[in-house]
């Protein structure tokens, strides 16, 4: 049966538009409750979930299950399902792309010395950062991943929201790694990171790009549906090349570069592999892909 919701007025982070509709494939996708569904902005097409997470259950959504799902979170009324994978199995399959971003980034500014990771979770980031020469800092909200930093990288992060992070001096570099679709209040956190970055300096964001067209296809004809889990919840937000762009734009950054596709993140050692590379790049030439990366300089 079909949940049954009313459009109701959610001003959007890009556009400002209070016009939405309620979308039903994206909310089937993620397997949502009936407390939740995702609205789309019917000027700039941005989505958002509704509502959004209070502190109180962010607290809990980023505990220890969160990394090592271990065990279902339980809110006031309901329980939320472990997800389907773990943070250890995904940051594993990251190590080779935070080294490559590192080198991409110092090659953009050559003489940029000092990064900040933002959502830098068990410092895995920091950490490379540091081994290549950077003077790196990481900001986490989880107490959980920040003791595990510690253990598992001996790297000391900051329990920091970015407005309470002090300009020591200013950063050349900051990071965000699947962090920007986190942020409750995006435009906020950008006004923040553009505070804390030095003039030219570069931005970083790689986010999941969700429920384009071929998400669609496939979850109807060939992924089984997902239970509702902590994955179904985590983003309050939902962007697209163009959506990002603009978010970006209206607080004060340009787009060097964004791209949806990169041929050494998918494995060519079989024809299975070949393939996935060549639908994946013929997809990314419409900015179609699993995921949006940016490297904006702040003007």
């Amino acid at each position: 049966m079909e949940k049954k919701f009313e459009n109701i007025k959610i001003e959007c982070c890009v556009c400002s538009s209070s016009v939405n509709s309620i979308d039903y494939s994206a909310s089937e996708i993620l397997s949502l409750n009936d407390k939740y569904n995702i609205y789309k902005c019917r000027k700039c097409k941005q989505r958002i979930l509704h509502p959004q997470l209070s502190s109180k259950e962010l607290d809990k959504l980023y505990s220890g299950s969160y990394f090592d799902n271990s065990e279902n979170i339980n809110f006031s009324k309901y329980s939320i399902n472990k997800a389907a994978s773990d943070y250890n199995t995904d940051v594993s399959t990251r190590i080779n792309k935070f080294k490559l971003t590192i080198k991409k980034l110092c090659k953009i500014n050559p003489n940029g010395k000092f990064i900040l990771d933002v959502g830098a979770a068990q410092g895995d980031f920091v950490k490379l950062s540091r081994d290549s020469g950077l003077h790196a800092d990481g900001i986490e909200y989880s107490k959980y991943a920040i003791d595990k930093a510690r253990i598992k990288n001996n790297v000391k992060l900051e329990r920091l929201l970015l407005n309470e992070v002090d300009k020591k001096y200013y950063y050349d570099f900051i990071h965000l790694n699947h962090v920007f679709e986190h942020f409750n209040n995006p435009n906020n956190e950008l006004k923040q990171i553009e505070r804390l970055l030095k003039k030219e300096g570069i931005l970083y964001i790689e986010i999941p790009f969700q429920f384009h067209f071929v998400e669609r296809i496939l979850f109807k004809f060939f992924k089984p549906k997902k239970n509702f889990s902590i994955h179904s919840i985590h983003h309050p937000y939902m962007y697209t090349p163009n959506t990002l762009t603009k978010i970006l734009s209206n607080n004060g950054f340009s787009v060097i570069k964004l791209s949806t596709y990169d041929f050494k993140r998918y494995s060519k050692n079989s024809f299975l592999g070949l393939l996935k590379n060549l639908i994946w790049f013929l997809l990314s030439l419409i900015k179609v892909g699993n995921y949006i990366e940016v490297y904006a300089e702040k003007k």
